[in-house]
């Protein structure tokens, strides 16, 4: 006999094959047959992870869950989730994902906070780039992944920092050229493409998915699903292009987004990164004003709202207000061997509360030193004085000069951190000057510099950092799709990570960095987010 499906209620504690015990603090969404809750270590109380859950599932389920899991835990990359185990009660018949609690808000939530419910083309290139990058890590597999639910409510904004992530496998697959990818689940209607209604699918099916999220960012609608479309082929495609919904969408953009999302799979993009590519030359194309009959250009920049939506979307949460929220409650007493209820669980809750407010005010003393201390760093010397003593303005020795011969080794000079044979992939600018915003140290913003760029073909770049009072050399990378990972080794011995993207023009857009006290990164002093712009050497 089936036992009755239910999710556990709020203070059961599960137990997993090591012995290792969680605590439930709150659901954090639940399905007919699944539930995902908010647990915490009962040994640490500070340490939080999602637990997904199948109830009664049946062994296509169970195998499919394990199958997650194992994929996700064979993975490394920042914009995927980290998975830790998959393991089983079998006296309730459930079986359960560990993972890594992303905290953050979703792109649909920010979008419907939006006064038109829609984002800027700037402000989705930058939240949907690190995705790009993600699907071209999944798709680039020696066995190649496809997502297979690719939309807004899929895609966290962690709170902090750090770039956006893609989250919920469950319908990921392995993906076997000329061999078909049987589906079990359809997916999400309007971000579903035509194959998954019955066919077998591809990479290009993440592909469709990708350009609805990116229709509904744009336009505030979700697109018309894949199914009506196919039904409704013979006639007019029932599907409104985004440049008629949102005249600030251009012509050329709106048709990018229409042949990412063709019926038909040999009509899109043969990739993630081709159809970035074309997306990022049809956003800088000129087109003809339908009133004037003038060429106008709509290159897409973040506006200081664009920044405050970044802003305000990475704001920290408490935990406490999540696990506050209203929570359904289960009815019936669950006899179980390694899930129970804990009595005990509210009177720990308030102790737990009360030591937290005194770590909070604990916290809140040390960051006001510290923002006393960065108050106190010394100015930055001045150009000509930098000229004079080191050697982050000063001419390079290692660096050849530029072929016309004309150069005079200043640090935004040749004006590309790439030689001149580099001619494909993302490139970098020799300088950029930006403003960091300090939300860990509530300083406002800084200005910086980031000098002496080099970049190899290989995807490696170096160069020199500069803000008041703080200097150094980094070393990091950039991918094809323009994903930039910095690291910092401060004159003062500290530690700055810093991630952005390159953005249309060559501006450093979608950055987010953190601090640290040393190398061993286990000490945050400072976070935030920032931009950059090229800086163009005055010579020149």
């Amino acid at each position: 006999m089936l036992q009755e499906q239910q999710a556990l209620p709020v203070g059961a504690t599960i137990q997993d094959p090591s012995g290792e015990r969680y605590i439930i603090e709150t659901l954090l969404g639940q399905g007919g047959f699944s539930a995902v809750y908010l647990i915490r270590t009962r040994r640490s109380k500070q340490e939080y992870y999602a637990l997904k859950e199948i109830i009664d599932p049946d062994s296509e389920e169970r195998n499919h869950l394990t199958f997650e899991a194992s994929l996700l835990q064979r993975l490394s990359h920042r914009s995927l989730p980290k998975v830790y185990q998959v393991f089983e009660d079998t006296s309730l018949n459930r079986t359960y994902m560990l993972m890594d609690y992303v905290q953050g808000r979703d792109l649909e939530q920010l979008r419907r906070d939006q006064p038109e419910k829609r984002f800027s083309l700037a402000l989705a290139l930058t939240l949907l780039t690190p995705i790009v990058d993600a699907l071209t890590y999944l798709h680039t597999q020696e066995t190649p992944i496809i997502h297979r639910d690719i939309k807004p409510s899929n895609i966290i904004v962690p709170q902090g920092s750090g770039e956006t992530v893609l989250v919920d496998f469950g319908l990921a697959k392995e993906y076997v050229e000329d061999k078909t990818t049987s589906v079990f689940r359809f997916g999400t209607p309007g971000y579903a493409s035509p194959e998954q209604y019955g066919q077998g699918t591809n990479l290009r099916t993440d592909i469709y998915a990708l350009g609805a999220t990116l229709y509904t960012l744009l336009t505030g609608k979700v697109p018309t699903d894949a199914l009506t479309r196919t039904v409704g082929q013979h006639l007019r495609d029932p599907l409104e292009p985004a440049h008629q919904i949102c005249p600030q969408v251009s012509i050329n953009v709106s048709k990018v987004i229409e042949k990412a999302m063709s019926i038909r799979v040999k009509d899109r993009y043969a990739s993630v990164e081709e159809f970035w590519q074309a997306l990022s030359i049809a956003a800088m194309q000129p087109e003809i004003d339908p009133i004037s009959k003038a060429l106008t250009h709509k290159q897409p920049v973040l506006t200081e709202q664009d920044i405050q939506v970044l802003t305000n979307s990475r704001k920290q949460v408490d935990v406490k207000k999540v696990i506050s929220q209203p929570q359904p409650q289960s009815s019936k007493k669950l006899a179980r061997a390694h899930v129970y209820v804990d009595g005990k669980n509210h009177l720990q809750q308030r102790i737990l509360f009360g030591l937290l407010a005194l770590i909070l005010v604990g916290v809140a003393v040390e960051l006001v030193l510290m923002s006393t201390v960065w108050r106190q760093q010394p100015p930055a010397a001045t150009n000509t004085q930098q000229t004079q003593g080191n050697n982050y303005y000063g001419p390079d020795p290692n660096r050849p000069p530029p072929p016309d011969g004309d150069h005079h080794g200043g640090p935004c000079d040749p004006p590309t951190a790439a030689p001149p044979e580099y001619i494909s992939g993302a490139l970098m600018s020799s300088c950029y000057s930006g403003n960091l915003h300090h939300l860990g140290l509530a300083l406002n913003k800084t200005a910086f510099q980031l000098q002496t760029i080099r970049q190899t073909p290989d995807g490696n770049i170096s160069g020199q950092f500069h803000t008041a009072g703080q200097a150094g050399p980094f070393k990091g990378t950039i991918t094809t799709a323009g994903a930039v990972n910095i690291t910092v080794t401060l004159t003062s011995g500290e530690i700055m990570k810093l991630t952005c993207h390159t953005y249309i023009g060559g501006n450093l857009a979608g950055g987010n960095f953190a601090t640290y006290t040393d190398a061993t990164e286990k000490v945050k002093e400072d976070y935030g987010d920032w931009t950059a712009d090229i800086e163009r050497d005055n010579n020149h």
